[in-house]
């Protein structure tokens, strides 16, 4: 009885908002991949990416009469910022220049006027196209050891535009 009055507290509570920042220097975001800009250009041996990816987030309770029954964390939004470094002769990482930014949820574009043909190349359609479109995933890892801390951490593919959190 006393799990379901936590629950309907927290439930009553709007402040259940989370705020991380991932950053692969501290190990808990994973970048691999690359973005088709920095592929494309000259030069690009050996290289590491490297960023940050904010992630604000809250939960979902399911409750019952008898107490929880689940906690579903769930992405509100995030942010990742990060670019490309490149070991020199001497075998030290330099920045190459080239970054990456990406958030979710997307902005909305503004709405094209459809003519007669919806997919005619129109520059509109050509840019629409042209954007990759990226996929989140959450997750809950359940076999974690430590649960006194709730930091997630996340997988970045930049190749395949996916970012893989897990709770």
């Amino acid at each position: 009885m006393q799990a379901a009055l936590i629950a309907a507290r927290l439930l009553e509570d709007e402040g259940l908002d989370f705020y991380n920042v991932l950053q692969t220097s501290e190990g808990n975001l994973t970048i691999s991949g690359a973005t088709p800009e920095y592929r494309q250009a000259p030069g690009n041996g050996y290289d590491e990416a490297v960023g940050q990816l904010e992630v604000w987030w809250s939960v979902e309770i399911e409750a019952r009469t008898w107490g929880i029954k689940d906690i579903v964390p769930y992405v509100k939004k995030l942010v990742l910022d990060g670019w490309f470094e490149m070991a020199d002769e001497a075998g030290d990482m330099k920045d190459t220049g080239v970054t990456f930014h990406y958030e979710y949820p997307e902005k909305e574009q503004a709405k094209p006027e459809i003519g007669p043909d919806p997919d005619a190349p129109t520059p509109d359609n050509i840019y629409r196209l042209a954007q990759p479109k990226w996929k989140v995933e959450t997750g809950v890892d359940r076999h974690r050891k430590e649960r006194t801390t709730f930091v997630p951490e996340a997988e970045v593919d930049l190749t395949k535009h996916t970012i893989e959190i897990l709770f």
